[in-house]
């Protein structure tokens, strides 16, 4: 039989509802007993819409509304709304506002998905931008008054104060293009699109400029993300960017499928990129199929990356399953965002370089992540050194061609491209970073193992870290106290003792007093009340007295 107790209460939540206000027209906006604010419905009149189902434009009643705070401000503004539609209006209040202007364009954006341009998506984001600059007391508010010059000294305001990319200012004026358009054709106002065409997106270039790391910058990359992250899905970023030539959306899309460890070769076939709020797949950038092959040191990482991430799920890693998956993707079981990918670059970086002044080494100069496919083709072309100053020829150039997927000058004339076939060697490629990665991950990951031969997760890592970090601070130490004990005056290593010693004199403070003048009297009275032995030299030389 069930359990009979007591009835559970049933909460009911809040509902958000709108009611009539005294105004017709206006309805006032709650949740429960609090005010949201107040909604205006208006009508916009007869208007051109686009019918998907037909594929024409049918002319149609339009309305529209708008939220207020106030209930004076809704009620001035549905006046205003009714001496337009009768055709009452001021000079002034003909005059069209670029908020007007907008959310006319909105509605027309909403109404016909332009191109996957609609209100939730990206117009949405440009729309606060846009409201914050042109809705203010000058002239920049009428849409008559906007110029060429205007623009751009919105573009400027976009990146000076809102902080925005050129990338991103460069969407904001597509839209305002659309939306001049539509207004031009809509007859709402004369317009020009070349208002807009003709500005030119001036902002202060930043003086970050992207660079390619050093074969020795890359080692110590390498070097601390293989010791000191706990996470090794970020060693394998940095390897198949740096060490691979892969795009961040290739990084994305690489599934275990496509990882070939017999062959040591990686197929890059698909692209994973974000799309607005949502992802796709899709073909590499040059739609072409690559083959990467893999070195040593990638050889390894992956092979330890894929057994990690048996440890963390408990069950042997599929072929479907994507290589690149941080820990928290793993243990939530859901693929990490695209765009995530390049931020969580830019906080190992800061992690890295914070790691390197603690421990008195030289910073590496942030880079970008595309930076490391830059680093990969640069290093590739150019040749390097080696920590033993052996010289590394540069690789093949038509294999790096083929790897890399970039378009070389010297690989893409008319005629090389006649007779260029992907024979499928990387033989050059592979023999360059062999010799010039000299970081040899699998000792480093075998510390990182427990008795049963597991790389350490969560609780247990944390526990070798700190071990690991109180070994490095006793060496680091030592260190310290040898190299100050040589710069001593060349004193003996063996002498730390003696050093320390003269280090705490050193550093004791000097006691300052002041000297008082005393007379002779107090001086011999002193001298006599002493109860220390006196040495007096007697008047033959042999001959020491004590008194």
């Amino acid at each position: 039989m069930a359990k009979r107790g007591r009835p559970k209460k049933v909460v009911e939540e809040e509902k958000i509802e709108f009611s009539k206000t005294k105004t017709p027209g206006i309805q006032v906006k709650k949740l429960g007993m609090i005010t949201l604010g107040y909604k205006v419905t208006y009508d916009k009149g007869r208007k051109e819409i686009y019918n998907p189902k037909t594929e024409r434009y049918e002319v149609k009643q339009c309305k529209s509304s708008k939220m207020f705070k106030d209930y004076e401000e809704a009620v001035a503004f549905k006046e205003k709304m009714d001496r337009k539609r009768k055709g009452l209006l001021t000079e002034e209040e003909r005059r069209l506002t670029f908020e007007d202007a907008l959310e006319d364009f909105l509605d027309y954006a909403n109404y016909n998905k332009l191109n996957g341009l609609t209100y939730k998506n990206s117009v949405k984001s440009h729309v606060n931008h846009m409201r914050k600059f042109f809705d203010g007391p000058d002239e920049r508010k009428y849409i008559d008054a906007i110029t060429t010059l205007t623009i751009e000294d919105y573009f400027e305001w976009c990146h000076d104060v809102e902080g925005l990319t050129k990338s991103t200012i460069t969407h904001h004026k597509t839209t305002l293009l659309q939306m001049w358009k539509y207004l031009s054709k809509n007859g709402t106002v004369p317009m020009n699109d070349q208002t807009i065409a003709m500005a030119d997106i001036r902002v202060v270039k930043s003086d970050f400029e992207g660079r390619a790391l050093t074969i020795e910058e890359f080692n110590r990359m390498i070097q601390y993300a293989a010791e000191c992250e706990e996470d090794l899905s970020i060693l394998s970023l940095v390897l198949l960017a740096g060490g691979g030539g892969l795009r961040r959306g290739e990084i994305a899309g690489l599934r275990w499928e496509n990882v070939n460890f017999n062959e040591r070769n990686i197929r890059i076939i698909d692209n994973r990129v974000q799309v607005g709020t949502k992802e796709t797949v899709k073909r590499p950038k040059t739609n072409e199929i690559r083959n990467i092959p893999m070195h040593d040191v990638l050889f390894n990482t992956l092979k330890v990356v894929k057994e990690w991430q048996e440890v963390i799920l408990k069950r042997e890693v599929t072929d479907a399953d994507y290589v690149y998956m941080t820990k928290i993707n793993l243990i939530n079981n859901y693929l990490p965002s695209t765009g995530k990918i390049s931020r969580r670059f830019k906080e190992f970086e800061k992690r890295m370089n914070k790691y390197f002044l603690k421990a008195g080494e030289v910073e590496i100069e942030p880079v970008r992540l595309h930076d490391l496919r830059h680093t990969f083709v640069t290093n590739l072309m150019s040749g390097a050194f080696n920590s033993k100053g052996e010289w590394i020829e540069p690789a093949d150039i038509i294999q790096i061609h083929f790897a890399s997927g970039h378009k070389i000058k010297s690989a893409d004339t008319t005629a090389t491209k006649r007779y260029l076939h992907d024979l499928g060697f990387r033989d050059s490629i592979t023999k360059f970073f062999n010799e010039t990665i000299e970081v040899d991950i699998l000792p480093i990951i075998e510390e990182r193992k427990d008795d049963e031969g597991k790389i350490l997760v969560g609780e247990k890592y944390k526990k070798y870290k700190t071990r690991k970090a109180i070994e490095t601070r006793a060496k680091r130490a030592a260190k310290e106290v040898k190299e100050r004990i040589v710069l001593d005056n060349d004193a003996p290593l063996s002498d730390i003792h003696e050093f320390k010693r003269k280090e705490i004199v050193e550093e004791e403070p000097k006691k300052t007093t002041k000297k008082k003048v005393e007379s002779t009297e107090a001086v011999e009275e002193k001298t006599t009340t002493k109860a220390e032995p006196t040495l007096v030299i007697a008047s033959e030389p042999e001959e020491l007295i004590f008194k």
